[in-house]
Protein backbone atom coordinates (compact mmCIF):
# COMPACT_ATOMS: atom_id res chain seq x y z
CA UNK A 1 0.00 0.00 0.00
CA UNK A 2 3.07 2.25 0.04
CA UNK A 3 3.04 3.12 -3.66
CA UNK A 4 0.97 5.98 -4.98
CA UNK A 5 -2.56 5.22 -6.09
CA UNK A 6 -3.19 5.58 -9.82
CA UNK A 7 -5.63 8.20 -11.08
CA UNK A 8 -7.85 5.39 -12.35
CA UNK A 9 -7.98 3.83 -8.88
CA UNK A 10 -8.67 7.25 -7.42
CA UNK A 11 -11.74 7.55 -9.66
CA UNK A 12 -12.92 4.13 -8.49
CA UNK A 13 -12.37 5.25 -4.92
CA UNK A 14 -14.51 8.34 -5.50
CA UNK A 15 -17.29 6.16 -6.90
CA UNK A 16 -17.05 3.78 -3.97
CA UNK A 17 -17.02 6.65 -1.50
CA UNK A 18 -20.14 8.00 -3.15
CA UNK A 19 -21.89 4.68 -2.61
CA UNK A 20 -20.70 4.50 1.00
CA UNK A 21 -21.82 8.07 1.52
CA UNK A 22 -25.52 7.46 0.97
CA UNK A 23 -25.98 7.86 4.72
CA UNK A 24 -24.79 11.42 4.23
CA UNK A 25 -27.32 11.98 1.43
CA UNK A 26 -24.70 11.91 -1.33
CA UNK A 27 -25.38 8.69 -3.18
CA UNK A 28 -28.73 9.36 -4.84
CA UNK A 29 -27.38 9.69 -8.37
CA UNK A 30 -25.62 6.32 -8.59
CA UNK A 31 -26.46 4.73 -11.97
CA UNK A 32 -28.00 1.29 -12.09
CA UNK A 33 -27.06 -1.56 -14.41
CA UNK A 34 -29.35 -1.61 -17.47
CA UNK A 35 -31.74 -4.58 -17.80
CA UNK A 36 -30.37 -7.48 -19.78
CA UNK A 37 -26.77 -6.68 -18.87
CA UNK A 38 -26.08 -10.20 -17.68
CA UNK A 39 -26.71 -11.65 -21.12
CA UNK A 40 -23.78 -9.78 -22.63
CA UNK A 41 -20.48 -11.43 -23.45
CA UNK A 42 -18.09 -11.50 -20.51
CA UNK A 43 -14.86 -9.45 -20.81
CA UNK A 44 -11.55 -11.32 -21.34
CA UNK A 45 -10.04 -13.04 -18.32
CA UNK A 46 -6.98 -10.77 -18.01
CA UNK A 47 -8.94 -7.50 -17.77
CA UNK A 48 -11.31 -9.19 -15.33
CA UNK A 49 -8.38 -10.16 -13.11
CA UNK A 50 -7.03 -6.62 -13.23
CA UNK A 51 -10.49 -5.31 -12.32
CA UNK A 52 -10.68 -7.63 -9.33
CA UNK A 53 -7.24 -6.55 -8.14
CA UNK A 54 -8.12 -2.87 -8.51
CA UNK A 55 -11.44 -3.32 -6.72
CA UNK A 56 -9.72 -5.11 -3.84
CA UNK A 57 -7.26 -2.26 -3.50
CA UNK A 58 -10.04 0.32 -3.46
CA UNK A 59 -11.87 -1.68 -0.77
CA UNK A 60 -8.70 -1.77 1.32
CA UNK A 61 -8.25 1.98 0.95
CA UNK A 62 -11.88 2.66 1.91
CA UNK A 63 -11.37 0.82 5.17
CA UNK A 64 -8.45 3.13 5.99
CA UNK A 65 -10.19 6.40 5.11
CA UNK A 66 -11.62 8.49 7.94
CA UNK A 67 -15.14 9.91 7.65
CA UNK A 68 -13.69 13.39 7.07
CA UNK A 69 -11.50 12.07 4.24
CA UNK A 70 -14.44 10.31 2.60
CA UNK A 71 -16.49 13.49 2.80
CA UNK A 72 -13.68 15.53 1.26
CA UNK A 73 -13.55 13.13 -1.67
CA UNK A 74 -17.25 13.65 -2.25
CA UNK A 75 -17.54 17.43 -2.31
CA UNK A 76 -14.20 18.67 -3.60
CA UNK A 77 -12.32 21.82 -2.59
CA UNK A 78 -10.67 24.96 -3.99
CA UNK A 79 -7.59 24.10 -6.04
CA UNK A 80 -4.43 25.63 -4.55
CA UNK A 81 -2.88 25.72 -8.04
CA UNK A 82 -5.99 26.30 -10.12
CA UNK A 83 -5.87 26.84 -13.88
CA UNK A 84 -9.53 27.83 -13.89
CA UNK A 85 -10.72 24.28 -14.53
CA UNK A 86 -14.17 22.99 -13.65
CA UNK A 87 -13.34 21.14 -10.46
CA UNK A 88 -10.77 19.77 -8.04
CA UNK A 89 -10.86 16.79 -5.70
CA UNK A 90 -8.14 16.83 -3.03
CA UNK A 91 -6.13 13.69 -2.54
CA UNK A 92 -5.26 11.88 0.66
CA UNK A 93 -1.47 12.15 0.87
CA UNK A 94 -1.07 9.77 3.82
CA UNK A 95 -2.54 6.97 1.69
CA UNK A 96 -0.92 8.00 -1.59
CA UNK A 97 -4.28 8.99 -3.14
CA UNK A 98 -3.61 11.75 -5.70
CA UNK A 99 -5.60 14.92 -6.20
CA UNK A 100 -7.74 15.05 -9.35
CA UNK A 101 -8.25 18.10 -11.58
CA UNK A 102 -11.36 18.05 -13.77
CA UNK A 103 -11.61 20.21 -16.87
CA UNK A 104 -14.60 20.76 -19.13
CA UNK A 105 -13.91 20.29 -22.79
CA UNK A 106 -16.20 18.73 -25.38
CA UNK A 107 -14.45 20.85 -28.05
CA UNK A 108 -11.09 21.39 -26.38
CA UNK A 109 -9.69 21.66 -22.86
CA UNK A 110 -11.30 24.62 -21.08
CA UNK A 111 -8.85 26.20 -18.66
CA UNK A 112 -7.35 29.67 -18.23
CA UNK A 113 -4.42 28.88 -20.50
CA UNK A 114 -4.18 28.59 -24.28
CA UNK A 115 -5.57 25.35 -25.71
CA UNK A 116 -6.73 24.27 -29.14
CA UNK A 117 -10.32 25.20 -29.98
CA UNK A 118 -11.43 22.19 -31.99
CA UNK A 119 -14.43 22.04 -34.33
CA UNK A 120 -17.62 21.38 -32.39
CA UNK A 121 -18.47 17.68 -31.90
CA UNK A 122 -21.65 18.08 -33.99
CA UNK A 123 -19.38 19.04 -36.90
CA UNK A 124 -17.10 16.08 -36.18
CA UNK A 125 -20.17 13.83 -36.41
CA UNK A 126 -21.00 15.18 -39.86
CA UNK A 127 -17.86 13.47 -41.16
CA UNK A 128 -19.23 10.00 -40.19
CA UNK A 129 -15.62 8.98 -39.47
CA UNK A 130 -14.82 7.03 -36.25
CA UNK A 131 -11.07 7.18 -36.98
CA UNK A 132 -11.27 10.96 -37.07
CA UNK A 133 -13.15 10.90 -33.76
CA UNK A 134 -10.27 8.97 -32.22
CA UNK A 135 -7.72 11.52 -33.43
CA UNK A 136 -9.97 14.28 -32.11
CA UNK A 137 -9.94 12.59 -28.71
CA UNK A 138 -6.15 12.22 -28.80
CA UNK A 139 -5.67 15.95 -29.36
CA UNK A 140 -7.83 16.75 -26.32
CA UNK A 141 -6.20 14.03 -24.23
CA UNK A 142 -2.68 15.17 -25.07
CA UNK A 143 -3.42 18.81 -24.29
CA UNK A 144 -5.31 17.97 -21.12
CA UNK A 145 -2.38 16.05 -19.70
CA UNK A 146 0.06 18.78 -20.80
CA UNK A 147 -2.08 21.28 -18.90
CA UNK A 148 -1.97 19.20 -15.73
CA UNK A 149 -5.53 17.88 -15.89
CA UNK A 150 -6.56 14.37 -14.86
CA UNK A 151 -10.24 14.12 -15.84
CA UNK A 152 -12.05 15.53 -18.88
CA UNK A 153 -15.78 16.23 -18.51
CA UNK A 154 -16.45 14.93 -21.99
CA UNK A 155 -17.75 13.45 -24.28
CA UNK A 156 -21.37 14.54 -24.15
CA UNK A 157 -23.53 11.74 -25.55
CA UNK A 158 -27.06 13.13 -25.29
CA UNK A 159 -28.98 12.86 -28.53
CA UNK A 160 -30.09 15.94 -30.44
CA UNK A 161 -33.87 15.82 -30.03
CA UNK A 162 -34.84 19.46 -30.56
CA UNK A 163 -33.19 22.33 -32.47
CA UNK A 164 -33.90 24.59 -29.50
CA UNK A 165 -31.42 22.77 -27.25
CA UNK A 166 -28.70 25.33 -26.58
CA UNK A 167 -25.92 22.77 -26.29
CA UNK A 168 -26.54 20.67 -29.36
CA UNK A 169 -23.13 21.70 -30.68
CA UNK A 170 -21.43 19.88 -27.77
CA UNK A 171 -22.91 16.51 -28.62
CA UNK A 172 -22.83 14.44 -31.80
CA UNK A 173 -26.07 13.66 -33.58
CA UNK A 174 -29.71 12.66 -33.47
CA UNK A 175 -28.80 9.13 -34.55
CA UNK A 176 -28.03 6.67 -31.69
CA UNK A 177 -25.82 4.36 -33.76
CA UNK A 178 -23.66 7.15 -35.17
CA UNK A 179 -23.31 8.69 -31.73
CA UNK A 180 -22.28 5.35 -30.23
CA UNK A 181 -19.65 4.71 -32.92
CA UNK A 182 -18.09 8.14 -32.47
CA UNK A 183 -18.29 8.17 -28.67
CA UNK A 184 -16.41 4.88 -28.41
CA UNK A 185 -13.53 6.09 -30.57
CA UNK A 186 -13.34 9.51 -28.96
CA UNK A 187 -13.05 7.89 -25.53
CA UNK A 188 -10.27 5.65 -26.78
CA UNK A 189 -8.42 8.67 -28.14
CA UNK A 190 -8.76 10.69 -24.92
CA UNK A 191 -7.64 7.80 -22.75
CA UNK A 192 -4.84 6.73 -25.11
CA UNK A 193 -3.13 9.91 -23.90
CA UNK A 194 -3.68 9.24 -20.20
CA UNK A 195 -6.63 11.57 -19.57
CA UNK A 196 -9.78 10.10 -17.98
CA UNK A 197 -12.91 10.56 -20.11
CA UNK A 198 -16.27 11.34 -18.46
CA UNK A 199 -19.46 10.42 -20.30
CA UNK A 200 -22.26 12.92 -19.69
CA UNK A 201 -25.07 13.88 -19.01
CA UNK A 202 -28.26 12.32 -17.72
CA UNK A 203 -30.04 10.43 -20.46
CA UNK A 204 -33.02 12.45 -21.74
CA UNK A 205 -31.28 15.70 -20.73
CA UNK A 206 -32.05 17.34 -24.07
CA UNK A 207 -32.70 20.98 -23.32
CA UNK A 208 -31.15 23.91 -21.49
CA UNK A 209 -34.33 25.80 -20.62
CA UNK A 210 -35.17 25.02 -17.01
CA UNK A 211 -32.20 22.68 -16.72
CA UNK A 212 -32.19 22.86 -12.91
CA UNK A 213 -35.88 22.07 -12.52
CA UNK A 214 -37.06 20.19 -15.63
CA UNK A 215 -38.56 16.75 -15.02
CA UNK A 216 -38.37 14.52 -18.11
CA UNK A 217 -40.50 11.38 -17.98
CA UNK A 218 -40.50 8.73 -20.72
CA UNK A 219 -41.59 5.11 -20.76
CA UNK A 220 -38.61 2.77 -20.66
CA UNK A 221 -39.37 0.56 -23.73
CA UNK A 222 -39.37 3.41 -26.29
CA UNK A 223 -36.56 5.34 -24.59
CA UNK A 224 -34.05 2.49 -24.36
CA UNK A 225 -33.40 1.97 -28.10
CA UNK A 226 -32.43 5.62 -28.46
CA UNK A 227 -30.47 6.14 -25.23
CA UNK A 228 -28.79 2.77 -24.71
CA UNK A 229 -26.34 2.71 -27.67
CA UNK A 230 -24.46 5.92 -26.87
CA UNK A 231 -24.12 5.13 -23.17
CA UNK A 232 -23.59 1.45 -23.83
CA UNK A 233 -20.58 2.20 -26.05
CA UNK A 234 -18.74 3.52 -23.05
CA UNK A 235 -19.73 1.62 -19.92
CA UNK A 236 -20.20 -1.90 -18.52
CA UNK A 237 -21.18 -4.43 -19.67
CA UNK A 238 -20.84 -3.34 -23.33
CA UNK A 239 -17.78 -1.14 -22.84
CA UNK A 240 -15.90 -1.57 -26.10
CA UNK A 241 -14.25 1.76 -25.24
CA UNK A 242 -14.82 1.80 -21.48
CA UNK A 243 -14.74 5.30 -20.14
CA UNK A 244 -13.30 5.53 -16.64
CA UNK A 245 -15.80 8.06 -15.35
CA UNK A 246 -19.50 8.79 -15.79
CA UNK A 247 -21.63 11.75 -14.87
CA UNK A 248 -25.08 10.64 -13.66
CA UNK A 249 -27.22 8.78 -16.18
CA UNK A 250 -30.68 7.36 -15.51
CA UNK A 251 -32.00 4.58 -13.34
CA UNK A 252 -34.90 2.68 -14.78
CA UNK A 253 -36.41 -0.79 -15.01
CA UNK A 254 -38.76 -2.48 -17.41
CA UNK A 255 -41.72 -1.23 -15.38
CA UNK A 256 -40.39 2.17 -14.27
CA UNK A 257 -40.17 5.24 -16.52
CA UNK A 258 -36.72 6.64 -17.20
CA UNK A 259 -36.57 9.96 -15.43
CA UNK A 260 -34.14 12.87 -15.42
CA UNK A 261 -34.44 15.97 -13.25
CA UNK A 262 -32.02 18.44 -11.69
CA UNK A 263 -29.19 15.89 -11.48
CA UNK A 264 -28.96 16.25 -15.26
CA UNK A 265 -26.07 18.67 -14.85
CA UNK A 266 -22.76 16.90 -14.47
CA UNK A 267 -21.02 16.35 -11.20
CA UNK A 268 -18.35 19.04 -11.38
CA UNK A 269 -20.17 20.98 -8.65
CA UNK A 270 -19.43 18.05 -6.35
CA UNK A 271 -15.78 18.45 -7.34
CA UNK A 272 -15.54 22.03 -6.18
CA UNK A 273 -16.46 23.63 -9.51
CA UNK A 274 -19.51 25.11 -11.19
CA UNK A 275 -22.58 23.35 -12.55
CA UNK A 276 -21.94 24.71 -16.03
CA UNK A 277 -20.86 21.34 -17.37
Amino acid sequence: MSEAVSRRSAMRLLAAAGTAGTALGTGACAPGVPPGAGARKAPPAAPAAAEAKGAARVDALLERLTLDEKTALLHGAPDPDSLGQAGYVPGVPRLGIPALRLADGPAGVRVARPATALPAPVLLASAFDPALAREYGRVIGREGRALGQDVLLSPMVNLIRTPYAGRNFETFAEDPRLTADLVGEMIRGIQDEGLIATVKHFALNNQEHGRDTVDVIAASPPSRPSTRPSYGASRPPWRPARARSWAPTTRSTASTPARASRCSTNCCAAAGGSTAG
